[in-house]
């Protein structure tokens, strides 16, 4: 329906500059009654999950989405099978379903990786569950903006995303890699166990996706 709504629509939203340009090509960029409108989250949500007390004994990645092509769940699989053979001290905590949850299942269990691997299908504890994590991933082949990664720098994670993922994510915890090898990115998970990252939150940044900062806009779009 893009096509209509590139003829027809009287306001032009989206929630990052790539889902608008994937929406309405470059038409939007000097319309006036265009607006990125970033999704909302409760920041107050994940901030117990920032100022957690990791134990630096355990060693935690996580992922959340939904389980289907679009997140590339086999380049997961393969990450955690690359970063098993440079260490064995960490866990990777695989949160959501879909329809490629049986057949990754089958496949974490084929590769012998149920041990580092646990699914635990759909959750609504997910600020409580990052608190006790320090990595996140999500090497999608496609996202309109990545709204978990947004709740994973909330929480206080370094990320690490593909770069199909839009740069507007990006909160100051964020690095972008290509998808091209699964060894890159074991190497940069393992590199950040044994030393960590100079990368710091940037509190302005994650402010635009409060909650109340996406009402404002979005009710501002009507008087455009």
């Amino acid at each position: 329906m893009r096509w209509l709504c590139r003829i027809f629509a009287n306001r032009y939203c989206g929630c990052s500059a790539m889902a608008m340009d994937y929406l309405f090509k470059s038409s939007w960029k000097n319309n006036p009654k265009a607006k990125i409108i970033y999704n909302g989250i409760d920041l107050s949500l994940f901030k117990s999950a920032e100022d957690h007390k990791r134990d630096p004994e355990t060693k935690n990645i996580v992922t959340v989405g939904r389980i289907s092509k679009t997140k590339n769940p086999d380049f997961i699989i393969r990450i955690v099978e690359k970063l098993s053979l440079l260490r064995q001290d960490f866990r990777m905590i695989w949160v959501g379903e879909g329809e490629l949850y049986e057949q990754t299942k089958a496949a974490i269990l084929q590769k012998g990786l149920d041990g580092l691997i646990n699914m635990t299908g759909s959750r609504n504890d997910i600020p409580s569950i990052l608190g006790k994590c320090d990595v996140f991933i999500l090497p999608s082949l496609f996202e309109g903006l990545g709204i978990s990664l947004i709740e994973a720098q909330a929480a206080g994670l370094y990320s690490i995303a593909s770069d199909a993922v839009p740069r507007d994510v990006d909160c100051g915890l964020c690095d972008f890699l290509p998808i091209n090898s699964a060894d890159i990115w074991a190497e940069k998970i393992n590199d950040y166990f044994n030393s960590g990252t100079e990368k710091s939150l940037n509190r302005s940044l994650l402010d635009r996706f409060d909650i109340d900062t996406m009402i404002t806009e979005a009710e501002e779009v009507y008087n455009l």
